[in-house]
């Protein structure tokens, strides 16, 4: 399938604890006083059926779920997302930003849990009609340097091992894809802002700029 690139499609990465949603929400704020019309969003999640979904997949009671299980909810809740979200928005003039993206399933799930890369690289293909972000901005954070206490969710209990494989898997997926960005998640809250904001004014600019 040939991707197919929504130039208005931005998503945020990195592992637990990175500062994806705190970005996520100075983001939209900053592009919002813009005067540009902005859509957050989250993965899984997003729609009434993803998050469900997201609920089953964070609960430390489904212990007993195998990886295959996991990546196909994820991979059913991101098309709801594409479906009824991603699409329609960039369609109705929106820039939408997303919490997350097909990127965190090949690094949690391949990279971290050990599931073939192409294979859950398909599954995803599949599931997103071949959508994929303009801009990925990846906010690398080594977890040994994350002090929040762990063991909130199914997925966080998996420990420090687990998370030093998904930022490998992160940091590889960025060196050959000049569609992501990678941000130090060491820097204080204001300048990774700062440095999240220029990234996407200059891409915004360069893709308006394409346009015309």
């Amino acid at each position: 399938m040939i991707p197919h690139v929504l130039k208005r499609f931005i998503v945020l990465e990195g592992i637990d604890g990175a500062g994806k949603s705190t970005q996520m929400n100075l983001l939209f704020r900053a592009l919002s006083q813009m005067g540009l019309k902005v859509f957050a969003t989250r993965e899984p999640g997003g729609t009434p059926i993803g998050e469900r979904i997201r609920k089953i997949l964070l609960d430390k009671a489904c212990s007993d779920m195998c990886l295959r299980t996991e990546a196909l909810l994820y991979a059913a809740s991101r098309a709801q997302l594409v479906e009824q979200v991603v699409k329609p928005k960039v369609n109705d003039g929106y820039i939408v930003l997303c919490e997350r993206y097909i990127l965190s399933s090949i690094a949690y799930q391949a990279y971290g849990a050990g599931l073939e890369v192409e294979a859950v690289r398909q599954m995803n293909t599949f599931a997103s009609k071949g959508v994929v972000p303009g801009l990925t901005i990846l906010i690398d954070l080594d977890p040994r340097f994350e002090l929040r206490a762990r063991g909130a969710d199914r997925i966080e209990c998996r420990g420090i091992d687990y998370l030093d494989r998904v930022r490998q898997g992160y940091l590889k997926l960025a060196s050959g894809d000049p569609s992501i960005r990678v941000v130090d998640g060491r820097m204080t809250i204001d300048k990774v802002h700062h440095e999240i904001l220029g990234l996407v004014s200059a891409f915004l600019n360069a893709a308006e700029e394409g346009r015309r």
